[in-house]
């Protein structure tokens, strides 16, 4: 039974893209992506509609990385055990002839940028690690980034586990 929160904002408009029948979810994941990369009938996605609404998170019981690059992503992310970012959608492509990920944070309004939130991460450690891992994703993206654990938080999280993800994906596969 899906949950009150499903129906507002990005996450109902998630939801209905992906409620779709598999060939018409494909169509929709091939209009973000092309012409950088490409989705086939073969590739699997997350969340699947409201049938299926989990949120997808990389590094949990998932078979969009390998367990080598799960691990990788995870203890770079966190000091010990605590949550990691979901993912409004994730689905695998084909980029050029390599594999890929599309990684879908969605916003329907403003309200949903966080433009005031900060780390909410209760544990030290986990919050000392976050902190180094968005400084990491920093310095390695460039001047043109400002990534932080305060001001903009979930978006600066977002980029920097795409860069790490990325990342991975080429040291580990």
């Amino acid at each position: 039974m899906p949950k009150e929160r499903e129906f507002r904002g990005s996450r109902f408009r998630c939801l209905l893209a992906t409620h779709q029948s598999h060939g018409h979810v494909i169509e929709f994941l091939n209009a973000l992506v092309q012409p950088a990369a490409s989705v086939g009938s073969d590739h699997r996605y997350a969340p699947e509609g409201f049938c299926k609404p989990d949120e997808a998170k990389i590094g949990v019981g998932n078979a969009f990385l390998n367990d080598k690059q799960n691990a990788a992503v995870t203890s770079w992310w966190l000091a010990k055990g605590s949550n990691i970012p979901n993912w409004d959608i994730i689905s695998t492509c084909k980029i050029g002839n390599s594999r890929g990920l599309v990684l879908v944070e969605a916003k329907a309004h403003a309200n949903e940028l966080g433009q005031n939130d900060s780390c909410g991460a209760t544990d030290e450690f986990n919050r000392q690690q976050i902190s180094s891992a968005i400084d990491e994703a920093n310095k390695s993206l460039g001047a043109a980034w400002s990534l932080s654990p305060g001001p903009r938080y979930q978006l600066s999280n977002r980029f920097a586990w795409a860069w790490k993800i990325a990342r991975a994906a080429r040291l580990c596969s």
